[in-house]
């Protein structure tokens, strides 16, 4: 088995320059040349060197979560990515309706274990999944369908949605906390840390017990609007200066999630664009959101909900290598964030935690809709869209 994974991985870039080949003659990407391996994070203490730039497996492309396109998709993204240097693979069994981990531990069963780190969560949002059965059930799970048996990084799954309720309910009063832990001591999960949506009660109750859990790590949501506006976009969040502020000075590293607050730090209005182009007319717009992204010292590492491979190649390009932010940039990004406020945007971040929908609606799809005629300009100024807009924004 080993000398089999061995063999996958010592033909990755081959594999990955076929791949790259074959969709170029279709019409589908331009090549990347020989771009370098991305760069790595400024952490000394990681003794494997993770790479500052992550694949999280969150979206398929069709949107459907059909087990067949996902693996093929999920193959060739990740067979392109290992080739230029990435290994660390986020996943959670919430994640594509079910079959993120499955399809992601087939693509990486491929290459040899001691290559690549795997995240994943124990996503027990529901009541149904709280007592103890049903979070065990949902652990060894993961182990299954990620063909390991153990686990890089393991994360308590959005702590702070439902507030402290949730997090007695889902971690603390189940004893599951302590199962974690004690499996951390046993080498089943090598890293234990959690990521952050929410009530900052619970992001704060969680830090104030690190001397006695010592938490390897914090996944949070960082991105240059999020930084010092993350009211301004979704009441239920924090500013992530303060969210990464309290990780820097305890000394967890941070991983960062939502680097392009869902996709629409990649979609400006035509002003915002022509402003960012001004600056570096052969930079995507997205990559100005990946630099702010990486810049900042205590990363472990950034993720990336990938579903095209144009958008990995762009974004192997911006970590090949890193060019971190100036001042002056920190201070440009910042006024793009409050000039990107002024547009009345719905804070939809695409996580599709809010399907399926039991009437058949395409949700996330419908309010990214609405943020592109906005920001297109093409939104009827009418008394009902005035009216309808308060309480919209109220109820999301």
């Amino acid at each position: 088995m080993q000398l089999h994974r061995q063999r996958y991985y010592t033909d990755a870039r081959q594999k990955a320059l076929l791949h790259q080949a074959v969709h170029r003659q279709k019409g589908k990407f331009l090549p990347t040349n020989d771009l370098p391996h991305v760069s790595n994070n400024r952490r000394p203490r990681v003794a494997f060197r993770i790479r500052l730039y992550a694949l999280a497996s969150q979206t398929s492309p069709d949107g459907k979560g059909r087990s067949g396109s996902i693996r093929s998709a999920v193959n060739g993204l990740i067979d392109y990515a290992i080739a230029h240097g990435v290994n660390y693979f986020d996943t959670s069994p919430a994640y594509v309706q079910g079959f993120s981990e499955k399809s992601t531990g087939i693509a990486l069963s491929r290459y040899p274990r001691d290559k690549y780190f795997i995240a994943t969560k124990l996503s027990n949002f529901s009541p149904d999944t709280w007592s103890r059965e049903a979070s065990l059930k949902m652990y060894h799970k993961s182990f299954a369908d990620l063909q390991v048996d153990y686990i890089d990084y393991m994360l308590l799954h959005g702590i702070g949605m439902g507030g402290m309720d949730a997090l007695k309910g889902r971690y603390l009063d189940n004893g599951m906390l302590d199962f974690l832990i004690k499996e951390r001591e046993a080498g089943r999960i090598r890293n234990l840390g959690f990521s952050y949506h929410g009530d900052i009660e619970v992001y704060d109750y969680l830090l104030s017990r690190h001397d006695e859990i010592k938490w390897d790590f914090v996944q949070i949501q960082l991105n240059y609007v999020d930084w010092k506006h993350a009211k301004e976009t979704n009441t239920r969040n924090t500013n992530a200066e303060y969210l990464y502020g309290e990780l820097h000075k305890r000394g967890i590293p941070s991983i960062i999630m939502e680097p392009l607050l869902g996709g629409r730090l990649s979609k400006l209005n035509d002003n915002l664009v022509a402003r960012l182009k001004q600056r570096r007319p052969e930079s995507s717009v997205a990559s100005w959101a990946f630099r702010f992204a990486g810049t900042f010292p205590d990363i472990l590492t950034v993720l990336s909900g990938m579903t095209y491979m144009e958008h990995l190649q762009d974004n192997l390009r911006t970590y090949c290598p890193l060019e971190p932010l100036t001042d002056e940039e920190m201070d440009f990004l910042e006024d793009t964030a409050q000039l990107m406020l002024k547009y009345p945007t719905i804070p939809c971040n695409d996580c599709k935690y809010c399907m399926p929908c039991p009437y058949g609606l395409d949700i996330p799809a419908v309010l990214l809709h609405y943020n592109r005629c906005v920001n297109e300009g093409n939104v009827p100024k009418t008394d009902r869209m005035r009216i309808m807009s308060k309480p919209a924004g109220h109820f999301l």
